[in-house]
């Protein structure tokens, strides 16, 4: 099993601001008008996700936010996949972007089209 990594308060801030920063300077063309921010493992990512779609805000809108569950190791795969299946063929049909946030390592993806 993974060993917990601890993080304070001051270190988890001052990475959301770095990241914060990186993908403003980045040059991605995302807006919360066609943008969704899908944020994977939300026992772990919800405060990164959520600090990230307010301060990325623009014209005073925020990016919408939806939640991506995931197994742990010792889960069978098949019921997250189905599920993330059937939520993504929905989200396609509102968001042209999507925009991948998994705060246990800090790594975002941009994603722009369909998933395959």
């Amino acid at each position: 099993m993974k060993s917990l990594l601890f993080i304070s308060e001051d270190k988890e801030k001052a990475l959301i601001q770095e990241m914060t920063y990186r993908m403003q300077v980045s040059g991605m063309t995302i807006h919360p008008s066609d943008t969704c921010f899908l944020m994977v493992s939300p026992d772990y990512s919800a405060v990164v996700t959520q600090h990230l779609s307010h301060a990325l805000s623009m014209n005073q809108e925020i990016f919408h936010i939806e939640a991506v569950n995931v197994p742990f190791p010792d889960e069978d795969v098949t019921l997250y996949q189905q599920d993330f299946i059937e939520n993504y063929s929905k989200w396609s049909k509102r968001w042209k972007t999507f925009v991948l946030i998994e705060a246990e390592s800090f790594v975002v993806v941009i994603i722009v089209g369909l998933l395959t």
